[in-house]
């Protein structure tokens, strides 16, 4: 017989650790979809060991490692990082089943794009979550800062918005509060300022992400990296204001000064960086609007270099 499930999510990363285990919490059918066989067995054997401020527990989970294995899903939350999405789009479709919806909280521009590949974009979902998550192992993750999850359908019309309706609720009922919007171009590029502000600088320093301010040379690098952003996302029709990004970007700095950044993690791990899907994106949309993107250039290429001494 056929599985029906909750949520299928794609990519135990840090991200999807945190809310597959905080939806198995509140009574949801959760299954993880990996690549890593180590990493399935664990999450199998031993659960999600999830961390917060209320110490740490072992959350029961069930992991597979074929599309065949997870059975459908009402909902496939993609989870994994941005240079992923591709290699996960042509098993979306048969995770989600006839009528499932896909959503998708990843880091940068494009990921929904491409999952409309696999999905009629009335089935597909787009968001942002400022919850901070740290992978400690492959089974093992840190939830080190809760902040607000926005999620919006990618085509207009009721049919969207009550996916999405249903997939905040889902989220909220498991402590991820989730605000539903109807237009989420905006909240996709507001995340994007925020996520090029510290993740380069904290990427290249090596430091937590209360570096920038608490350090007027890095604040001073962080409100050119906006400003460029913001040029760019004004340019390509999304009215921001600079002076409000930067205070934000500054606000995320502060709120989450102990955390380490996604892609400082990436690099201490020796992993690919989210750089092109963040700086990379904005300096491909600067050349095609004629937008100049120097300091977001030089950070891109930067952080390029560090992948590879990294590695090497």
């Amino acid at each position: 017989m056929e599985e029906h499930l909750d949520v299928t999510v794609v990519g135990p990363g840090a991200m999807g650790l945190l809310v597959g285990a905080r939806l198995i919490e509140s009574g949801a059918r959760v299954v993880l979809l990996g690549r890593d066989p180590g990493a399935v067995d664990l999450i199998n054997r031993e659960g999600i060991l999830l961390k917060d401020e209320t110490g740490e527990r072992a959350v029961p989970a069930r992991a597979v490692l074929s599309p065949s294995e997870a059975g459908r899903a009402r909902f496939v939350a993609v989870m994994v990082k941005s240079y992923d999405t591709r290699e996960v789009v042509p098993m979306l479709s048969g995770l989600a089943g006839a009528d499932g919806t896909v959503f998708t909280l990843q880091n940068g521009l494009g990921n929904a794009e491409l999952i409309v590949e696999s999905l009629p974009p009335e089935r597909v979902l787009a968001g942002s979550t400022s919850h901070g998550a740290t992978r400690l192992g492959p089974n093992r993750v840190f939830h080190a800062g809760r902040g607000e999850t926005v999620i919006g359908p990618l085509a207009p019309g009721p049919g969207g918005m009550a996916r999405a309706e249903a997939a905040a609720g889902l989220l909220s009922a498991a402590g991820i509060e989730c605000r539903v919007v109807s237009d989420v171009e905006p909240v996709l590029w507001k995340k994007l300022m925020v996520n090029v502000a510290i993740n380069p600088i904290t990427a290249l320093t090596d430091l937590n992400n209360g570096c920038i301010i608490r350090d007027d040379n890095l604040a001073a690098l962080l409100e050119a990296v906006v400003r460029e952003a913001v040029a760019v996302a004004r340019a390509a029709g999304i009215e921001l204001d600079p002076a409000e990004e930067i205070a934000r970007a500054k606000e995320v700095s502060e709120k989450t000064a102990d955390n380490v950044s996604s892609m400082l993690a990436d690099i201490r791990a020796k992993r690919p960086t989210e750089i092109e899907a963040i700086a990379g994106a904005l300096i491909g949309e600067g050349k095609r609007l004629a937008v100049p993107t120097p300091t977001l250039s030089a950070l891109y290429l930067m952080v390029k270099a560090r992948e590879r001494w990294t590695k090497s």
